[in-house]
């Protein structure tokens, strides 16, 4: 089992200010990036979360952003779905901009396969995702050989459409081995909202 330290999006946040950071909320299955201060706690943007049909945007306390972990648990094979999530917020914050992001959240959340960290592409799966990311097709080959050459899609079989069967891949380098998992308090968000949940 590895471990992937979170991280945060765009520039490090000073001290304590937990603005950009992400951060793991285990019981409610999402990774969230810390956004705005509100009356009633932090809003945050969901970056990755085990349910595809799950919010895309929370509100957090203090207390909930505390105890919330600024590492997850990344282990393909005893939890793909945990894995995935940790494999998106990566690319989050290695490619936070552009069509990537996109592309890679469908990638983990809607063409893999279920309990795995496979992804089949063929060309019309391709055309549905190019279309869903709105990205051209062109664009999604370029997304993709990308996303190989960072090492985080490995090409376990290619097929006669130029596309193949790829697989969701954190690279070492990302990681810490450990045997001891990561646990955070509960948390569960004081406001959900799925809001822009297409």
């Amino acid at each position: 089992m590895t471990v992937l330290a979170l991280g945060h999006l765009g520039p490090p946040p000073v001290g304590n200010d937990p603005r950009r950071r992400l951060l793991a909320l285990a019981d409610a299955g999402l990774i969230v990036v810390v956004g705005t201060r509100l009356p009633g706690g932090w809003d945050c943007g969901v970056v990755a979360r085990r349910r595809p049909d799950g919010p895309r945007r929370i509100v957090l306390t203090d207390d909930q952003i505390e105890a919330a972990a600024g590492q997850v648990d990344a282990d393909p094979v005893g939890d793909p779905d945990g894995y995935a999530m940790a494999w998106l917020a990566h690319v989050r914050t290695t490619s936070p901009a552009g069509r990537v992001p996109a592309v890679a959240r469908l990638l983990a959340e809607q063409l893999r396969e279920p309990a795995t960290v496979l992804v089949e592409l063929d060309a019309r799966v391709a055309h549905r995702l190019a279309v869903a990311s709105g990205a051209r097709l062109v664009g999604l080959r370029r997304i993709v050989h990308r996303l190989v050459l960072d090492g985080l899609l490995v090409a376990d079989s290619a097929g006669d459409d130029g596309w193949g069967r790829y697989r969701l891949r954190i690279p070492r380098s990302s990681t810490s081995a450990t045997a001891t998992p990561v646990a955070a308090g509960p948390v569960q968000p004081t406001g959900v909202s799925n809001e822009n949940a297409r």
